[in-house]
């Protein structure tokens, strides 16, 4: 299976690799890839895992599973990362996430904040533009 984040790799290698614990997100940019991937293949343990602060804080596990079942994502489009490289501690990356649901073409476009916490990437934050 070619991975879902729009890499053109094999899942296993890419994504997959990243939601299975067997290697962690080098970037900021490789963590949103990782959770546009997980939500469309419905893993929200791993959307859990993968945010601290106000995303964790104010997210409901329950609704983000109905809702991620409900929709058919289309693709992701990274339209430009600041900082985030595995040298940082702080990154943001623009993105589009399209999607269809109820039969209609939906948009998320999102400026999103992720910080390195022990070497580990994590979203902290984001905002709909």
């Amino acid at each position: 299976m070619i991975c879902p984040c729009g890499s053109e790799q094999p899942y296993e290698f890419c994504c997959g690799a990243i939601i299975a614990g067997n290697k962690p997100a080098s970037t900021a940019e490789e963590l949103m890839r990782s959770r546009y991937t997980a939500y469309s293949l419905t893993n929200i343990d791993y959307i859990i895992s993968s945010m601290r602060e106000n995303a964790a804080k104010y997210f409901d596990p329950i609704s983000a599973k109905k809702w991620a079942q409900s929709v058919k994502w289309v693709d992701l489009k990274i339209l430009k990362t600041k900082q985030g490289q595995s040298d940082d501690n702080i990154g943001w990356v623009e993105f589009k996430a399209r999607y269809k649901e109820n039969g209609k073409m939906q948009l998320i476009q999102e400026l999103s904040e992720f910080r390195k916490i022990d070497s580990k990437w994590y979203y902290m934050d984001g905002k709909r533009l």
